[in-house]
């Protein structure tokens, strides 16, 4: 038979002790990791490149879709980086979101 008393409960403060730990390491490496955002773009990056693609908000194969626009001249290839050709199709596509152009790089 088992009885509920004080004494089957000897474990409730280490568990306690545990979680209010773990929240306290937690909630660190929140702000050590917040403070190096920057250090961690190579892994940010394809993680939330991942995020967009499976919701919809980009393409799968975003590079060739990339491409495919700079070799039908929607889009112009600087580096690494890809601009709007034409400044009428950026204006289009910020007036869509709702957004304004100020203080954009188009």
């Amino acid at each position: 038979m088992f009885l509920i008393g004080a004494d089957t409960h000897h474990w409730l403060p280490s568990v306690l002790v545990f979680h209010l730990m773990s929240v306290g390491v937690g909630a660190c490496v929140g702000v050590y990791l917040s403070a190096q955002i920057d250090r961690l773009d190579f892994l940010l990056s394809p993680l939330v490149t991942l995020c967009l693609v499976a919701v919809g908000y980009l393409p799968w194969r975003l590079h060739r879709f990339l491409r495919y626009c700079a070799r039908h001249d929607l889009l112009r290839s600087e580096g690494r980086d890809y601009r709007f050709r034409h400044q009428l199709l950026a204006e289009h596509f910020i007036a869509a979101t709702g957004e304004t152009a100020a203080g954009r790089r188009l």
